[in-house]
């Protein structure tokens, strides 16, 4: 029987937190707010999970690898942040923020 091994890739995951660091620093250089780093955690309950690639490995071990990233909440959270807006989906944010043009 061939032994099996199962790989989580989570550089796509990684890619993602990167792109959504670069931009709360630019956004928020002092401290962030707490709803969004309510939203930040929230993304843990987020992640998708799709199948990648299955190979024989040098060694002659069955690799099947599995694809990490964050779904459509990600998505909204980069889109609302971007557009300077928070989503409507982050509760508990003061309207004066959620309003302001940053």
């Amino acid at each position: 029987m061939q032994d099996l091994r199962i790989v989580f890739d989570s550089t796509e995951a990684e890619s993602q937190m990167k792109e959504l660091s670069a931009l709360l620093t630019e956004m928020f250089v002092e401290h962030l707010p707490n709803d969004v780093v309510g939203d930040i955690y929230g993304l843990a309950l987020d992640i998708t999970i799709t199948d990648g690639s299955t190979a024989v490995s040098a060694n002659g071990i069955l690799e099947h690898r599995v694809l990490l990233r964050f779904g459509s909440r990600f998505h909204d959270i980069m889109t609302a942040l971007r557009a300077r807006k928070l989503p409507d989906f982050a509760h508990g944010v003061a309207p004066a923020f959620r309003d302001s043009k940053l």
